[in-house]
């Protein structure tokens, strides 16, 4: 809880929407016009790595289906459906 508030606070302090264009390529080291030096762009990728989403873990669909028909409530359904299925046998 504590670091969703620090990153609340640190939101309220962006100001990076008041600042002047020379303020800000100094900030990003950067340049409006020709972007990044290759030597900054090679550094900032091998200090960051590359710019990528992570791999989502994923569950195999026999786990999320018997999650599904075995849960909570519906074990009690297919246990009433059980019994329903020996009284007409019977």
């Amino acid at each position: 809880m504590k670091d969703a508030i620090r990153g609340t606070e640190a939101i309220r302090n962006w100001n990076e929407h008041k600042m002047k264009l020379q303020e800000l390529e100094a900030k990003y080291n950067t340049d409006f016009k020709n972007g990044l030096s290759a030597a900054i762009a090679k550094s900032a990728h091998e200090r960051y790595g590359d710019n990528a989403l992570t791999k989502k873990i994923v569950t195999p669909w026999y786990c999320l289906l018997a999650k599904e028909m075995f849960g909570g409530f519906q074990f009690l359904l297919w246990i009433g459906s059980l019994l329903c299925y020996i009284g007409f046998l019977l």
